[in-house]
């Protein structure tokens, strides 16, 4: 072999005794990578992301290609090694054997196959081959992981070698190293019993004895426990000058990671693991799920330093890297080893057959008390063949996705991890930054929302605080408030400390449809979103999106939220980055208009349920592929607008900003008598001036009519009576010139309206009949009942109490031969004033109750529901009955109060 690549310390070629210039450090980290993958091919995009950690700049790829071109032209003199184009990417074309990596991986599996001088000579080898840290002069996501990975692999071996060399009492040797590894890994109780054996065979038991003593007061200091039987046993064995026959054949591990000294809360998901894990009969399997960067590992640590009493016989941990930099997971039959040595196991006794390991595995925890954490699992099928057997023994599972595979088949416990209440995050900003800093309560808590809640990022902030005493929690929240850049300020330097790379771990891990879903999630306006939304949002079928909704859920990239999904605003800050750097701008507006579409066409049927009273506009809900959400009942209309409101409005404005101008129109009169009549009437002006603006630009003179129309009547709610004024007289003018007698009786009933908000009754009246004789001509019969009852209304007011009667009586009869039966309330209602007005209490109160029964049963008119209740507690203090009086009042006052709503200064 003449040629070396050596990525074992500092990345190098050594061609022929020569080593060559791999060029600047970008250009060797490229080559570092190829070696790492020797013969498999990578792409360039991923290349890229782990050359620039996920922040490529414009002209990555341009600049790939020039390291790559240098490093063929380098490598072109070298006979065994060829760096060669793929269509996809890039690989490189070597013996696996020219690499140290691979030789030490080699090295190391044969030494384990065999035992005694030949072990010992193949495990010098392989420990020989290392010049310091891997990868010791590049850095890159995959080549972190991989560094850390072949250190513990090393460690491994080292410990393996000393055991051989003890075993042949050759102990004097192992000593200098011995002396090295434990200043370094100081908790390690294995490597200390090698180095208290080491010291006895070199003559110094003294000294052997009293590290013990030191040993002791670190994991005191450090975890709160006592060293392990099996070490405590050597250290009796040494004292009776018994050596390395003193060596327990089964050690304890203490395996966990060190406990974070500023934990804050999860009080309460701590008690929960309690009562899981740790009563009679409890749990044997806990699978703790959440989404990147919520504290799953942490709160497992956590709990498992508070539980390790309960289990004498020992903690073992493995990080399954589930999710991560690399895209390498940890595989059952890598884990089990490490397992087994934690366990006490040779490498030379661990045999070689999967299935005879987890039985060796197992037998070891048989009659045994032991916590088995095992973190970031990529899914159920990783862990499950690494499951105790035994009944004293607890497994914890912590993972992103919900590892819904453990479950059922293996009656797991779940316990799901969520962004923390708001106590717990002030609380763990105090521990991390001290509370005087963060003493701005109002500049705290909008830091805690910028960052979602997220316990990571939470900790990347108070980080950067400690580092830098001027970011005071106002000056981090200003950071933050820029969405766009948000997630550039929650890096603290390391992909484990960055928000974006945390969350690419798991976005990496999913299916294309998926994948493409979540991008394109971040185009639907902020709140709740349906899974007709997503399917419109893909331009699928609802059985598809579905799907991919449920593996986003799976994953911790979506929440679910009763039938509909949500995710916070971190995850959304990096949903629309992907978004922006994988979808064209057609797909995009594609995208966006499907949506809308899917607003419009659902928010327009729900229209027709929940007013069926109002005029029908011609509206094409045939354009664009979109899913509609299915609405059978008026009530089912009414819950929908209700629940999706602010989305709905978010849903014009984003149709106004990308110049969807027809959904613009037709959203906004979709949304106008729902608005209006729950007294959300700024909401409901701000969206029909967008609309008269679309429909200017789409030159449509009906939807300008109808939208100036729409803004009226919010606008005479708020009492801005000259400008709705204006609005109606531009609406008319428009629909005299459009010859359209049914939209002229629509503005003369807002006319009406305006005429009774001011007071003028009798001008009230007269534009009132006006529009019943154009609605009567026309034939429009629900407009009709409804300004028959406007028109008895007036008539009450005015003093003519016959009138009004007969005009009410006509509207209620024409309801019932028409069968809208939901347009009766306010006529009832104004049955109801003249009975009063006439004296006639007991007549008064039956027809009120028949309008607050309609108005309960159909729950449309909230509003009105609380005048019908307020005339009740009048006509109830008219005649004497004041208790029954104040109960209607308060539940009038209850339901203004639940609407955020004033009294009505025109309300008793």
């Amino acid at each position: 072999m003449t040629c070396d690549i050596r990525v074992l310390g500092p990345v190098t070629v050594v061609n022929a005794g020569e080593p060559l210039d791999l060029g600047h450090r970008r250009q060797r980290t490229v080559f570092a990578l190829l070696a790492a993958q020797v013969g498999t091919e990578v792409s360039m995009s991923w290349l890229a992301e782990q050359v620039w950690e996920s922040r490529p700049p414009l002209r990555a790829r341009d600049t790939l290609y020039t390291y790559l071109s240098r490093l063929r032209k380098l490598l072109s003199a070298v006979d065994e090694v060829e760096l060669r184009r793929r269509r996809n990417g890039y690989l490189l074309a070597a013996d696996a054997t020219t690499v140290d990596l691979c030789r030490f991986r080699d090295l190391s599996a044969r030494a384990a196959r065999v035992d005694g001088p030949e072990a010992l000579a193949l495990r010098r080898q392989a420990l020989g081959l290392w010049r310091g840290d891997a990868f010791a002069d590049v850095a890159a996501p995959l080549l972190d992981t991989l560094g850390a990975t072949l250190e513990y692999e090393r460690f491994g071996v080292e410990l393996e070698f000393h055991d051989a060399l003890l075993r042949e009492g050759r102990g004097t040797e192992a000593l200098p190293r011995l002396r090295d590894l434990v200043d370094g890994n100081p908790l390690d109780e294995r490597l200390a019993g090698q180095y208290l054996l080491a010291l006895h065979a070199s003559g110094a038991t003294d000294d052997a004895l009293a590290y013990f003593e030191t040993l002791r007061n670190r994991l005191l200091a450090d975890r709160g426990t006592e060293p392990g039987d099996r070490i405590r046993r050597l250290r009796d064995g040494l004292r009776n000058a018994e050596g390395a026959a003193a060596m327990p054949s089964a050690m304890v591990p203490r395996q966990l990671p060190g406990d974070t000294a500023v934990f804050a809360g999860r009080e309460t998901e701590l008690a929960r693991l309690d009562a899981l894990a740790l009563h009679p009969g409890g749990e044997s399997i806990v699978a703790i799920s959440g989404t990147a960067g919520v504290g799953k590992t942490t709160l497992a640590v956590r709990w498992a330093h508070r539980a390790a009493k309960h289990f004498p016989d020992g903690q073992l941990y493995v990080d399954m890297r589930g999710f991560g930099p690399s895209e390498r997971v940890v595989t059952p039959s890598e884990a089990i080893r490490g397992l087994l040595a934690g366990l006490g196991v040779p490498a030379d006794r661990i045999p070689s057959d999967f299935d005879a390991q987890t039985a060796l595995y197992r037998g070891h925890l048989a009659g045994r008390r032991v916590l088995v954490v095992f973190d970031n699992a990529r899914d159920a099928a990783q862990v499950r063949p690494l499951l105790p057997g035994g009944a004293g023994c607890v497994a914890v599972v912590t993972s992103r996705n919900a590892l819904t595979g453990l479950l059922a088949p293996d009656a797991a416990a779940s316990l799901t991890v969520d962004t923390m209440p708001l106590p717990d995050c002030r609380a763990l900003l105090a521990n991390r930054i001290g509370a005087t800093r963060g003493s701005d309560p109002a500049a705290t808590d909008e830091l805690i929302e910028a960052c979602a809640r997220l316990p990571l990022a939470l900790s990347i902030v108070a980080a950067r605080a400690v580092t830098d005493v001027s970011l005071t929690p106002a000056r981090l929240s200003a950071q933050l408030r820029d969405e766009r850049t948000r997630l550039d300020h929650l890096d603290a330097g390391d992909n484990v400390a960055n928000v974006r790379a945390v969350f690419s771990w798991s976005y990496r891990a999913l299916s294309p449809e998926a994948a493409r879903l979540f991008r394109l999630l971040s185009l639907h306006p902020r709140g709740e979103i349906s899974a007709a939304a997503a399917a419109s949002l893909a331009g699928t079928d609802l059985a598809p999106a579905r799907g991919a909704l449920s593996e986003l859920v799976d994953a911790g990239l979506l929440s679910r939220h009763g039938g509909d999904f949500g995710f916070h605003d971190l995850l959304f800050e990096y949903s629309r980055g992907q978004c922006r750097s994988h979808e064209t701008a057609s797909a995009t507006r594609a995208a966006i208009t499907r949506v809308l579409n899917h607003f419009v066409r659902t928010a327009y049927a729900a229209s027709r349920l929940a007013g069926p009273y109002r005029r029908a506009v011609p509206i094409d809900v045939s354009w664009a592929e979109s899913v509609t959400s299915e609405l059978g009942t008026a009530d089912e209309a009414l819950d929908w607008l209700r629940s999706r409101k602010s989305v709905l409005l978010a849903g014009v404005r984003l149709a106004a900003e990308h110049g969807v101008d027809r959904c613009v129109t037709d959203l906004a009169w979709s949304l106008s008598d729902f608005l209006n009549r729950n007294r959300h009437c700024e909401d409901a002006v701000a969206a029909q001036r967008l609309a008269v603006a679309a429909a200017h630009r789409l030159g449509d003179r009906a939807a300008l009519a109808r939208a100036h129309r729409g803004a009226a009547r919010g606008l005479t709610v708020l009492g801005h009576f000259d400008e709705a004024e204006r609005d109606l007289r531009t609406a008319l003018e428009l629909f005299e010139a459009l010859d359209d007698d049914g939209g002229r009786a629509d503005v003369l009933s807002g006319f009406g309206f305006l005429c009774n908000q001011r007071g003028d009754h009798a001008k009230g009246l007269e534009v009132t009949m006006r529009a019943v004789e154009l609605l009567r001509a026309g034939g429009h019969i629900p407009e009709l009942i409804r300004e028959l009852g406007n028109a008895g209304w007036f008539h009450a007011q005015l003093g003519d109490h016959e009138a009004a009667m007969a005009y009410c009586v006509e509207s209620l009869e024409l309801a019932e031969r028409a069968g809208e039966l939901s347009l009766r309330n306010a006529q009832w209602s104004s049955l109801g004033y003249v009975a009063f007005r006439q004296g006639d209490h007991r007549q008064a109160i039956e027809y009120y109750e028949h309008a607050l029964a309609l108005d309960r049963g159909s729950q449309q008119d909230r509003p009105h529901e609380a005048a019908t209740l307020a005339y009740l507690a009048q006509v109830h203090e008219a005649i004497g009955d004041h208790d029954r009086a104040r109960s209607y009042r308060r539940e009038s006052r209850a339901i203004l109060d639940e609407l955020g709503l004033p009294v009505p200064p025109d309300q008793p």
